[in-house]
């Protein structure tokens, strides 16, 4: 018989040690989740700035035989040339930088996805796609449910909790009714108590060994439970501030976007001029320049509005509320 809950506080510590490795899992596919969606966008980004630079390689070829024409007719000088033709340079050297690129963020991907490196791309289109709204973020309590990270704490704690328990039933005597005494017709009878007590003399001695093992155990807990505070904080701080980048992501794209549509009146304005021959060709070249670096950041900036937005999910916990911990539980018994 189990008289002091010795056997019940371990079985129950292991049950949340089990739970608690089944919200590593979680936490485990939630953080691979992440990693594919930032690798997805990053490809995309990646194969949508290539894009970009190759439109941008067709009009600079345009101005190149524009301002060679213009050259050939004596409307324009030598250096409005070579300006357009080092801008074109300076384009076409971005492209096996970005093809580089594009090939590195694959490999990474396919391994994430446990595929041979270099085989069929999963990613089908550039398309940088507009965000949903936002997901209901709650209050800041139901991170303690929404996280698996938090959820394994807490599930760890319960165990130090029983280890607790188990560690004090330690410092108490084994003793079974029923099982080791046999006193009806037997003579010896008060020979066996005599050595029944003895035995239990060396747990009794050993006290002392074994309240240090609760104060240790104790100690443990108290530490477990100061470490699941700040988890809990980070947590809290980890969603405020993935909050606070998506939204001043979203306020820098609007910012870009209106910058690019004047920079882009700009350009029409310095082309038609300088077709008109009332300028040179610098004000193009300038106003070429901006509106080309513009067009890449611009695909930046909407990259950069969806990564805010992974990172939210992840300080979130992932939308899975209710997994299957059973289940999870179960397959790590096997």
């Amino acid at each position: 018989m189990n008289l002091w809950g010795r056997l019940s506080s371990a079985r129950k510590a292991r049950a949340f040690q089990l739970e608690a490795s089944a919200q590593d899992l979680l936490d485990a596919r939630l953080l691979l989740s992440s990693a594919i969606a930032e690798r997805y966008f990053d490809i995309k980004e990646q194969r949508r700035r290539l894009e970009v630079i190759h439109e941008q390689l067709d009009i600079n070829e345009s101005l190149l035989k524009l301002t060679t024409l213009r050259f050939g007719q004596g409307q324009s000088s030598i250096v409005d040339v070579l300006q357009q033709r080092e801008q074109l340079d300076e384009t076409r050297a971005r492209v096996p930088d970005a093809e580089a690129r594009i090939g590195q963020i694959e490999y990474a991907l396919d391994a994430l996805l446990g595929k041979a490196p270099g085989m069929e791309s999963s990613v089908l289109n550039t398309d940088l796609v507009a965000l949903p709204p936002l997901p209901e973020v709650g209050v800041p309590a139901a991170l303690l449910q929404r996280r698996p990270d938090l959820r394994a704490a807490r599930n760890r704690i319960i165990a130090l909790d029983h280890r607790v328990g188990e560690a004090v039933a330690e410092q108490l005597p084994t003793l079974r009714i029923g099982v080791g005494l046999d006193w009806r017709g037997d003579p010896s009878f008060g020979d066996k108590v005599k050595s029944l007590f003895t035995g239990l003399a060396a747990p009794l001695f050993a006290a002392g060994d074994r309240r240090a093992s609760v104060r240790f155990q104790k100690a443990e807990l108290e530490g477990a439970l100061a470490g699941y505070t700040d988890s809990f904080l980070s947590a809290w701080v980890e969603v405020e501030s993935a909050l606070l980048v998506e939204r001043k992501q979203q306020e820098e794209l609007v910012l870009v976007e209106q910058q690019l549509f004047t920079a882009q009146r700009l350009l029409t304005e310095a082309r038609n001029r300088f077709s008109q021959g009332l300028t040179d060709y610098l004000p193009v070249f300038t106003s070429l320049t901006i509106v080309q670096n513009l067009e890449r950041d611009i695909v930046s900036s909407r990259r950069g509005v969806l990564s805010a937005r992974v990172a939210l999910h992840r300080a979130l916990g992932g939308p899975i509320l209710n997994p299957d911990i059973p289940g999870l539980v179960s397959s790590l018994n096997e």
